[in-house]
């Protein structure tokens, strides 16, 4: 069925719900009850931690991903990340105002 799954997982509801109007919406019903079943049953089973999904149940039998281990940062590492995201930040801003105060001319 066209739409479906987007390449990054997780479902894309407008392809899947162009499709159907495509095909007329009579059916529907009877496409979109199982998908929202399977969603649900897949939230359950993660909230209920049952372990890794089966690779028969996750969609298109696409393995799941491996968990990557969170990085821990030291404080001065943190607090210079930061900073040099808010020199981007502060950057982009200034780009911005200047765009601005020329359009505004």
């Amino acid at each position: 069925m066209a739409g479906g799954k987007q390449a990054g997982g997780g479902f894309d509801m407008r392809g899947m719900i162009a499709a159907l109007v495509k095909k007329g919406i009579g059916d529907l019903e009877k496409k979109i009850e199982p998908v929202v079943e399977r969603v649900v049953e897949r939230i359950l089973r993660a909230a209920l931690g049952a372990g890794k999904e089966a690779p028969a149940a996750s969609a298109a039998g696409q393995g799941r991903k491996r968990r990557r281990k969170r990085r821990s940062f030291s404080a001065e590492t943190r607090a210079k990340m930061a900073a040099s995201q808010k020199a981007r930040w502060d950057k982009a801003r200034a780009a911005a105002a200047r765009k601005g105060a020329k359009s505004a001319k």
